[in-house]
Parts: structure tokens; C-alpha cells; sequence
């Protein structure tokens, strides 16, 4: 019998984790594109938790992990109120507490239904939270998007080398009709020349790729990118950088959360 009692101690951790990001920025405000790309990320595994190949209504206890995306829709709402004021509290009210709060005193078969509602209301509110970046910002996310969504399957073999990798991007980047330079731009720092894979001059924006091939390269990569951070931000605004992992990377999150906490820097790991 489902006594909730995993999940109590899941959504008890999430709202202490909620409740610190809130307290954290009491009386500031939060950089837009910081929480976009926060709730791009909590949208996209409230979709990927509703995928029917997880489970279906009839298996309802593989959405009894709804009540953690509802914390984190609520503390979206709150910090992107603090932003934009009345336009965002009229179009996204919070889910107030109610039976849903303890799965094990919900019907499980509402479990999906509360799960959709939430990844309804985060794919909303991450589309709003797009519409508010600046020019530029949102340009360089559709780049990060683009890549996101064509990388993977535009791959029909495992690659080699980073160039077979880079050889598929540009074909991606040209067929878009992006104006990039591929390998042209030098960049001298610390006596040392650094050449990014591409450059893209009207969006500020420098992109390298690295394969993640072997257990010891997860630390090499997180040398080689913390030197191109420095040296690429003597030219660039933004850096993407795109890691096509073999199946070595295993905590993706943490993985990117340490190259992101730059800023303007963006990380996208590509599984195999």
C-alpha cells in the first residue's frame, strides 16, 4: 500500500529548497534570463515526466512527484511577479495548497491531471519570461534552442572526434542561414591563442565544442572550458558551450550548473 512517505520527504526537501531561493532574494530582483533558463529547464522535466512511454493514467504512481513542480511553479511566480509586477500576477495566479499538497490524501488518478496542469502553467510562464529578454538574449537562445533540438538527431553514428561534431553543427548553422565564421577568429590572452569554433559577430556570441569521451575527460573539460571562459570574454558577451558526452557525464545538472554560474556563459550537454 502507498503510504506517501517517500514523497512526503521529496516535496518536504523541495520546499525548504524553494524557500531558500525566496529568502536569498528578498528585496532584489533577479536577472530575467537567469530564470528563464530555470524554468526552460523545470518545464522541459515536467514534460519529459509526463511522456507516456513513463507510465500512463492508469499507472498513476509514476506522477506522484507532481507536488515538486508546483513548488517550483509558485516560486517562479513569485520571482517573476517581483519583476513585471500586476501583467505577471494577472496571468499567472499561484496553485494555491489544497488536497494536492500530500499525494497519499489525493486520488491517484488525479496525480497526471495535476502534473499536466503544472506543465501547462511552466510552459507558459517560460514562454513569457522569452518574451522579455532583451534583443540579443533572445537571439542567443535560439541558438541554445536550435542546437538543443536538432544536435542530437542530426548524429547517426557515434563520433570520433569534436570536428565531426562541429562539421554537423555548421551544416545546422548554415541550413538556418545564421551568419557564423568557423575557426577564423584568434584571440591572444596570456600569451596563449585561443580560436573559437564559431564566432557569431552580430549576436556577441563565441560557440565551442568538446566530446566527452572517457571517464578522465570530465575534469580536462572542466579546465579547458574555465580557460576559454576567460580568454573568449575578452571579445564575446556570450559563450555556448555544446559537450557531446559518451555516457561519462553523469550529474548533467551539476555538470553545467559550475560552467553556468559565469555569466553569459551557457552549457549544453548532448547525450549519446
Amino acid at each position: 500500500m502507498y503510504d506517501g512517505t517517500e514523497r512526503k520527504l521529496l516535496n518536504s526537501l523541495e520546499i525548504g529548497y524553494c524557500s531558500v531561493i525566496l529568502d536569498a532574494f528578498e528585496g532584489k530582483i533577479m536577472d530575467v534570463t537567469i530564470l528563464y533558463r530555470m524554468v526552460k529547464a523545470t518545464a522541459e522535466s515536467a514534460s519529459k515526466a509526463l511522456d507516456p512511454c513513463i507510465g500512463s493514467s492508469h499507472n498513476f504512481y509514476d506522477y506522484g512527484g507532481y507536488p515538486v513542480y508546483i513548488e517550483r511553479y509558485n516560486m517562479y511566480q513569485h520571482l517573476t511577479v517581483e519583476l513585471f509586477g500586476g501583467e505577471a500576477q494577472a496571468l499567472f495566479p499561484q496553485l494555491l495548497p489544497g488536497s494536492w499538497k500530500d499525494p497519499s490524501e489525493e486520488n491517484g488518478r488525479m496525480w497526471r491531471t495535476h502534473l499536466e496542469n503544472v506543465a501547462v502553467r511552466l510552459g507558459d510562464l517560460e514562454a513569457y519570461l522569452r518574451s522579455k529578454l532583451g534583443d540579443t538574449d533572445r537571439r542567443v537562445q535560439s541558438v541554445v534552442d536550435l542546437v538543443e533540438a536538432h544536435l542530437r538527431p542530426s548524429i547517426f553514428k557515434v563520433p570520433d572526434k569534436e570536428r565531426e561534431i562541429q562539421d554537423i553543427l555548421e551544416t545546422i548553422f548554415h541550413v538556418r542561414d545564421l551568419p557564423y565564421l568557423r575557426e577564423k577568429v584568434h584571440i591572444t590572452y596570456s600569451s596563449k591563442t585561443y580560436v573559437p569554433d564559431f564566432t557569431f559577430d552580430s549576436l556577441n556570441l563565441a560557440v565551442e565544442v568538446k566530446l566527452c569521451n572517457r571517464e578522465s575527460r570530465k575534469k580536462e573539460l572542466i579546465d579547458e572550458i574555465n580557460a576559454d571562459i576567460i580568454a573568449y570574454q575578452t571579445k564575446y558577451e556570450s559563450l555556448i558551450f555544446i559537450i557531446y558526452d559518451l555516457g561519462f557525464i553523469r550529474d548533467v545538472a551539476q555538470f553545467s550548473a559550475d560552467i553556468e554560474k559565469n555569466p553569459n556563459v551557457y552549457s549544453i550537454v548532448i547525450k549519446k
